[in-house]
């Protein structure tokens, strides 16, 4: 949405009448995309699987980790850290005490 403004296109119902070659150019490439990721997919099931039997105390740390990178490295700013980690404490507290994390 955000690429289609900046090119100066006006999303909405018109977009099919005013701008086709967008509109079927989008579906084709979420097309060719899904294809990819099917072929890819396939033959990695299996390393998917072996991913999900490593224990959860020493999974958590790696994602941990890994989040704490990306998110520091997109923004480089210290208050979406510290944010990224209250919301982490919060969803912890929430699912000790057996509240419901998606509402």
């Amino acid at each position: 949405l955000a690429m289609l403004m900046a090119l100066n296109i006006t999303p909405g119902p018109l977009l099919f009448t005013q701008r086709p070659d967008v509109v079927w150019g989008l579906i084709a490439a979420l097309f060719i995309g899904n294809i990819m990721l099917l072929c890819l997919n396939i033959p990695m099931v299996g390393l998917f699987v072996r991913v999900l039997r490593v224990p959860s105390k020493y999974l958590m740390p790696a994602v941990t980790m890994i989040s704490f990178v990306g998110i520091y490295g997109i923004s480089g700013s210290t208050f979406d850290l510290l944010m990224m980690i209250i919301f982490g404490v919060i969803g912890y507290l929430l699912r000790k005490l057996n509240i419901p994390t998606v509402p």
